[in-house]
């Protein structure tokens, strides 16, 4: 069975869901019907761009039930029946198996430049990495971002300076070209009686570890399966 990177995305389906969601107040409605609603509970006051994002008049009742109309035939949210007031009215949800979806093919799509990204920060290792099951040794594994799995060998060969630094600059042992919220030198990881910590360099988004951010200039040691969060990334940590 091929991984998930590399099963082709369905284009055909992926155009249908982001023509359904190309306005404003169909993105809005699907913020709103997290919790069920029926039309009668629907306020939307669209945004108008003119006026600085500020709120509008609330759209008429047709032009929300248009609206939501082309969501459920879209199957990006769900219709059913209740009772109100002794008679039965359409109640609206969010369909979040179909929006589910629509996430993992816009992240399948974002894998088709890796690797093959512009020149300059752009590191462009990603593709290159070797897979976790067949890595050896102490090593973070990518958990969350472009091709999970991937892992990155924490070893002498790989190590600059005797260091390991995390970021998208080119040639680092831990290059993550992928994602603009990791600064050019994020993170750094050292080793010393093999035991391994990990820094943060002074980054704009920080570093943190099992979801908690590290002080500025402070350094925490590193147990098995912690997870290390740079950017909007994640990395698990594997020992020997």
């Amino acid at each position: 069975m091929p991984a998930a990177h590399d099963r082709p995305v369905d284009h055909a389906t992926l155009a249908d869901f982001l023509e359904a969601l190309a306005y404003p107040m169909r993105l809005e409605l699907l913020d709103k019907l997290r919790f069920p609603h029926t039309l009668g509970e629907l306020k939307v006051s669209p945004r108008r761009r003119e006026s600085g994002q500020v709120p509008g008049r609330p759209a008429a009742r047709q032009t929300v039930q248009a609206h939501l109309d082309k969501l459920v035939e879209a199957d990006l949210i769900k219709s059913e029946s209740v009772e109100q007031g002794g008679r039965k009215v359409p109640q609206y949800v969010v369909n979040s198996l179909k929006l589910y979806e629509l996430t993992e093919e816009l992240r399948r799509l974002s894998t088709m430049y890796a690797g093959r990204g512009p020149i300059g920060d752009a590191t462009g290792t990603l593709a290159g990495s070797s897979p976790a099951a067949e890595a050896e040794g102490p090593r973070l594994v990518l958990v969350h971002g472009v091709y999970e799995g991937k892992a990155f060998p924490l070893d002498k060969a790989s190590a600059q300076g005797g260091q390991w630094l995390i970021g998208r600059r080119r040639g680092l042992p831990v290059a993550l070209d992928y994602d603009p919220f990791v600064s050019l030198e994020n993170t750094v990881l050292t080793e010393r009686g093999g035991r391994f910590a990990v820094a943060d360099l002074g980054s704009k988004n920080g570093t943190s570890v099992n979801w908690v951010p590290l002080a500025r200039g402070a350094s925490r040691a590193l147990r098995p399966g912690d997870v290390i969060g740079v950017g909007r990334s994640l990395l698990s940590f594997i020992p020997a």
